[in-house]
Parts: C-alpha cells; structure tokens; sequence
C-alpha cells in the first residue's frame, strides 16, 4: 500500500470513528474488533472480510470464486499445472482451451450473481 492510499484510508476510518462516536449508544465503545464488525463485510461464521460494506458483499464473492475455482482444478487435475505465481501449465492446446472456457463461464457466472450484504 503506497503512502498516499493509506493516508485516504486513515482519513475514511477517522471520518467513520467520528460519526460512530456522535451516533453511538452510550456506554458503547468503539475497538478495532467491534471497528471491523460495524464497517467491514462479515463472512457466514461473522468473521470480518476486511472489505468495507458496500451493497455487493465482495468478500463472499471471492470465497465463491475461490471454492469454483478449486474445483475446476481438481477436475482437470493432472492437465493443468499452477505456478508459484499463478500462472496455469497446459498438457495440450485442447486441455487449454477448454479449460480458458470453463474458467470464463465461472466468472461470467458470478458476476451476474447479486452478492448482497
């Protein structure tokens, strides 16, 4: 993160903590912990994302991603290869291809699926 991105997001999380401590319920406390649990998506265990809210729930659709994912490599296990840096190995140019289509119909997939939060 450059000096610039973190500086915006720690005049964001100021601005936020601002508001929250004028809304608040009293005796209420704000901590990084319940921080995260107010403005951060939370997963399905209640476990903060680390993605602000918005009205698309990005950390459930990368969880998603990830699970299609996996499962499209197990089915072409022993054809297709990942690198240290994410990069795919084909067997032959007919596994590749197939595999490139299968891999943009999963992502076709869940972009046009509403993640909401």
């Amino acid at each position: 993160m450059n000096n610039k991105v973190f500086t915006e997001t720690l005049e964001v999380c100021h601005e936020l903590t601002d508001i929250y401590q004028q809304a608040k319920p009293k005796n209420d406390y704000l901590t990084p912990a319940n921080f995260m649990k107010i403005f951060c998506e939370l997963d399905d265990n209640g476990q903060p994302t680390g993605y602000w809210k918005r009205k698309k729930n990005y950390g459930k659709m990368y969880i998603e991603k990830d699970r299609l994912m996996n499962k499209l490599l197990e089915k072409y296990d022993g054809l297709v290869d990942v690198t240290e840096e994410g990069e795919y190995i084909f067997k032959d140019d007919e596994t590749r291809i197939n595999f490139l289509n299968e891999k943009d119909d999963l992502e076709e997939t869940i972009a046009k699926k509403k993640y909401i939060a």
